[in-house]
Formats: C-alpha cells, sequence, structure tokens
C-alpha cells in the first residue's frame, strides 16, 4: 500500500486549491474596493453637477452668461472643473429657462488594478435645471390684493399696500381681504397667519373668502409669527442691476416678514362669492394698523422677485416667484 505518497499528494492538491482560492478571494476584493470607488466618484460627480445646475438655474431665464459662470464657479469649488462646453442652456417653456451641466473625464482613481498598469477610469454625470414659475404653492397667507385697484401694476418696495383692509376701506361690504385657504373661523385663520396656509393652491382657481374683520386674532397672531424678529426691509431685500428688488438669500433666509401672497384681478361682490387667483406674489409683511385693542389694517412692501418652492406644478417663467428644479 503507498497511503503515505497518497496523503502527500492530497495535501499537494488542497493546497494548490486554497492557493486558487486566496487569488480569487483577492481578486473579489480587489474588485469589491475599485468598483466601490468607481461608484463614490460617479455619485459625488453628479451631486456636483446637480449643484451646480440648480445654482446655474438662479439667474435664468434672464441672464443665461452669468448662468454659466455660476455653473462653472460652483462646480470648481467643489473639486469638479467644467468649461462652457459642459454647459448647454435651452428653452423648455421660455428662452434660456433651462440648463444642463454635463461633467466629463472625471477620474474616478483604482487601487488593485494598478497592478495591471490602470490607475484610474472616466466617469461622467449630467444635470439638468429649470426655472419656472409656480402653477401652485402651499404656505400662503390668508390675505389678497385686488389688482383692479392698481391698473398700472403693483410697484415693488416704495409702496405699501393693504393685505387687509379695515372697517373704513371697505370695497366689499362684510369683506376685509381675508381668504378661506385652510377652513372657516378665526382659529384656522389666526394658523393660517402663523404657519402659511396647509392647502396647496392653484393658479385660476377659485377659493371662497372669509366674512368679517377678525381684528383681535389678526393682531395676536402676527405678533406669534414675527415673535422677536428684527428684520428690517433694507436686510432681506436688495436690488439689482436691473432696478430689480429681490430677496437676498445669505441674510435672514428664514425672515418671517417675507410672506407669499396670493393675488386676484376683481374683488367679490359679496363675501359669499369665490374669487379667482390668477398669481403668486412676495411681500414684506411691514405694519399693522391698531385702533384701539383691534388691529384693522395689515400692509406690506411687495417684491418683485424671490427663489421658493412649489409644491405642484410649474409653467414657464413670467417673473416674481421663481422655482428652481432638478428635472434630469
Amino acid at each position: 500500500m503507498k497511503i503515505g505518497k497518497d496523503v502527500s499528494n492530497e495535501r499537494g492538491q488542497v493546497a494548490i486549491i486554497v492557493a486558487l482560492l486566496i487569488i480569487s478571494l483577492l481578486g473579489m476584493t480587489a474588485l469589491v474596493i475599485d468598483v466601490g470607488s468607481i461608484y463614490e466618484e460617479r455619485r459625488q460627480t453628479q451631486t456636483v453637477a446637480d449643484a451646480a445646475a440648480l445654482a446655474g438655474a438662479q439667474n435664468l431665464p434672464e441672464f443665461p452668461e452669468q448662468a454659466i459662470q455660476t455653473a462653472i464657479t460652483y462646480a470648481d469649488l467643489n473639486g469638479v472643473v467644467i468649461s462652457e462646453d459642459n454647459i448647454q442652456i435651452y428653452e423648455t417653456y421660455v428662452p434660456y429657462d433651462t440648463i444642463t451641466v454635463t461633467p466629463t473625464d472625471v477620474n474616478a482613481p483604482l487601487f488593485f488594478a494598478r497592478v495591471l498598469d490602470v490607475n484610474s477610469v472616466t466617469v461622467n454625470a449630467t444635470a439638468t435645471a429649470m426655472a419656472n414659475s409656480p402653477l401652485s404653492m402651499k404656505g400662503l397667507m390668508p390675505w389678497t390684493v385686488p389688482l383692479e385697484d392698481y391698473p398700472g401694476g403693483l410697484v415693488p418696495g416704495i409702496i405699501s399696500y393693504d393685505m387687509k383692509v379695515g372697517p373704513h376701506d371697505l370695497e366689499t361690504p362684510g369683506w376685509f381681504q381675508i381668504m378661506r385657504f385652510d377652513g372657516p373661523g378665526a382659529n384656522i385663520y389666526g394658523e393660517t397667519i402663523v404657519e402659511g396656509c396647509e392647502s396647496e393652491i392653484w393658479i385660476n382657481e377659485l377659493y371662497d373668502v372669509q366674512p368679517g374683520n377678525i381684528a383681535g386674532k389678526t393682531g395676536m397672531s402676527i405678533d406669534e409669527r414675527l415673535g422677536d424678529d428684527d428684520c428690517t426691509f433694507w436686510d432681506v431685500v436688495a436690488i439689482n442691476d436691473d432696478g430689480e428688488y429681490y430677496v437676498k438669500d445669505e441674510n435672514c433666509p428664514n425672515c418671517p416678514r417675507i410672506v407669499y401672497i396670493p393675488l386676484i384681478e376683481e374683488r367679490p361682490k359679496n363675501p359669499s362669492e369665490p374669487v379667482e387667483i390668477i398669481e403668486f406674489s412676495i411681500f414684506f409683511l411691514e405694519d399693522v394698523e391698531p385702533q384701539g385693542h383691534n388691529v384693522f389694517t395689515v400692509t406690506g412692501r411687495f417684491v418683485d422677485k424671490m427663489i421658493a418652492v412649489s409644491y405642484g406644478g410649474t409653467t414657464g417663467y413670467s417673473g416674481g416667484i421663481k422655482v428652481i428644479r432638478l428635472v434630469k
């Protein structure tokens, strides 16, 4: 019998198999690490592309050249070098409302593949963002401004407009420019002043108005909304080179005095007649005018532009509130 020789052969075969398994495991580990590196670089490049497209879209549709430079600068600050060749600006709804950023030739480092003289691979990404006007919004104040009172349009910055009127300024008996977005009653009205409406409000839809002055709740709710806020108009609003008033992002970004106000074309003939919302606007909540212990009039200054969030559909940008969103 040749037992010793057989055992020696088996041990040799096992050693070969183990060696092959170790080599396979090392190869799989190398593959996983290198694929992970590629995936992480691809993810990071996509994040930068998304952010650069969103940053550039803030300048659209008015300033396409500035949008390109903004996207390039933002990508560079985040470690991705792009040029004008990596950026397209084109029309979706209106001219120059869409930007696509496509970083190319970004190298993802490899580690174990270097033994095969492969140090890196190229990854690409693409992101598209648009600048639109909102078709719907949440967070509106329960007040409105009838445009029939201002045939020349709203003038930004320098004029105080009545967002809620008092009994001495009534044009429609019993209606003080209060909207009933989240339901009837003083308590719901007060909650809407503090937090903005929870309901999604759509342009070109009819909505009920709220009869009554509700003066006391107006004053208490405005006090609760503002709290200790001390922002002034010029803390949060600036004027661009075209003379347009816009809300600054860097100062008081959550200033409670910046409010969304729905606009209507004509006031109702009576408090039981619904009104049609035709546009959303931005106002700086400026003042309340009390008489005795009751607040009757709420005033604000109109602002041309602001970047905001839309919870519903969008349409071609026509000025005012600008919605920036990724579409690809």
